[in-house]
């Protein structure tokens, strides 16, 4: 979890991980709470080297959120950086 991320008033269209996961995962990003409103999914492939994953957006109201990373598949995963675009 992230605390307290401003997003500004910018409308993000895209984020971008560095990540990787052993056995692969699929990850989502949400606001708030580990239920709250899902902005982004990225699918990390198995491996063990760090990679650059890529996915659009879902729209929110920009502002302050807490963001919060989801495994869905309860494989390990590490995430190095998030960044929005």
């Amino acid at each position: 979890q992230y605390n307290r991320v401003d997003f500004g008033s910018k409308k993000w269209k895209s984020v971008r991980v560095q990540a990787m996961s052993p056995s692969g995962n699929t990850i989502q990003l949400r606001l708030n709470n580990p239920e709250g409103k899902v902005v982004g999914q990225i699918k990390i492939p198995n491996g063990k080297e760090w990679g650059l994953y890529e996915a659009r957006l879902s729209r929110f109201d920009p502002g302050v959120y807490n963001l919060v990373a989801v495994s869905q598949d309860n494989a390990r995963v590490e995430i190095d950086w998030i960044i929005f675009e």
